[in-house]
């Protein structure tokens, strides 16, 4: 790995222990070399101050981690219903003083998913037929009166499926929610979640660990 040398304007540079380059990040082109004594009084106050992530993958030392540069990723397996709950776990949980969801953000560094249906390797040549007659039926669901006190939520969908072109997690999570909530009051829904083919994306996630929810 190539040796960084942190310059001054004031003064000499120095070489960077090789131990803190995963807290780089790449600075502006046009921004202004710092005065040294500027640096030592940035870095002490960065040290007193770690964010919550350093904290929990250091907490033997005072090393910073720039989440900026994060790749790996956990996903959970919240099970059919629980993802909505999951959600609400990561806004009102603390940890470090910052809430959970800001410390793992979702869709960078956590992926929720109610089962392992994405991550099955399944080769399906009917997939995308299946997928346009859903989102066909889905649409017409918009003009059916029984579906009217959640036209909302459908045409939500409806602009996650036009924005993304396929499928997607975000799409899945929002139908599977929407289906658990609404689906005692407005049983015609079984027919939408009968035709729904599931998530379509391909996925090449760098997963460092996988937390099943209470499977039975």
């Amino acid at each position: 790995m190539d040796s960084v040398i942190i310059n001054f304007k004031d003064q000499e540079g120095f070489k960077l222990n090789d131990k803190l380059k995963p807290q780089l990040s790449i600075a502006l082109p046009n921004r202004a070399l710092n005065l040294f004594k500027k640096y030592i009084i940035a870095r002490k106050k960065a040290r007193a101050n770690r964010n919550p992530i350093s904290k929990i993958l250091e907490y033997k030392t005072d090393v910073l981690v720039n989440q900026k540069n994060l790749t790996s990723k956990v996903l959970l397996v919240a099970g059919r219903g629980q993802v909505k709950k999951f959600h609400e776990f990561l806004e009102s949980v603390e940890i470090y003083g910052e809430k959970l969801g800001r410390v793992f953000v979702e869709g960078k560094n956590l992926i929720i998913t109610p089962d392992f249906k994405k991550y099955r390797v399944l080769a399906n040549p009917n997939a995308k037929n299946d997928e346009s007659e859903f989102i066909q039926v889905l649409s017409k669901a918009l003009d059916v009166s029984k579906f009217e006190v959640i036209a909302g939520s459908i045409q939500e969908l409806l602009d996650i499926y036009n924005h993304k072109g396929t499928i997607s997690d975000e799409f899945d999570n929002q139908f599977n929610d929407l289906i658990n909530e609404a689906i005692e009051n407005i049983p015609e829904l079984k027919i939408l979640k009968e035709k729904y083919p599931g998530i379509s994306e391909s996925v090449s996630d760098d997963f460092r660990a996988v937390i099943i929810n209470d499977i039975q």
